[in-house]
């Protein structure tokens, strides 16, 4: 911990920011979709129960079994790097810098964005977007993505159901 004193009480009873709150949701939702393929990727997924207990080694499995690009492992290696600082780092913020180089890599892995400008104009991603709105967008699309680049070990209802 950093040289500031916290006051734990004070600290907790501050709540915790929405950007966190939607940071950590995503990247469960992104562990239950790796999860999920993993269990339709492997003949039999509960003989490595014992080896998929974590994001990182979700993502490594998935991407063993060629089901995830090499960009598309780097980014969410990135966002699980994020959520570990920020759930287990008392003095750590997401800030707008630290989102806009995740769309920037979201898009380096060829993540779909409908408006070009979250990952091109930092100043207009900000102004547009903000640190909520890139979050939900890299979250989502990512999401997405997982689904369609693995739409062959899905039913058109299991891609409703994930999609809405």
């Amino acid at each position: 911990m950093t040289n500031r004193k916290v006051n734990i009480i004070n600290y907790i009873s501050e709540g915790v920011d929405e950007n966190f709150q939607l940071f950590i949701r995503g990247h469960l939702y992104l562990e239950a979709l790796l999860s999920e393929i993993i269990d339709r990727s492997y003949k039999n997924p509960n003989a490595i129960n014992e080896i998929t207990s974590t994001f990182y080694k979700k993502v490594k499995l998935v991407r063993a079994v060629g089901r995830i690009s090499e960009d598309v492992e780097e980014l969410l290696l990135s966002i699980n790097l994020i959520r570990n600082r920020l759930a287990h780092k008392l003095d750590f913020t997401l800030n707008f810098d630290i989102v806009f180089e995740l769309v920037q890599k979201a898009h380096s892995a060829e993540i779909d964005f409908s408006d070009d400008q979250i990952y091109l104009d930092k100043a207009e991603s900000q102004s547009n977007y903000g640190i909520y709105g890139v979050v939900n967008e890299v979250m989502c699309n990512i999401f997405s993505h997982l689904i369609w680049e693995n739409e062959d070990i899905f039913t058109k209802e299991d891609i409703s159901h994930f999609l809405g």
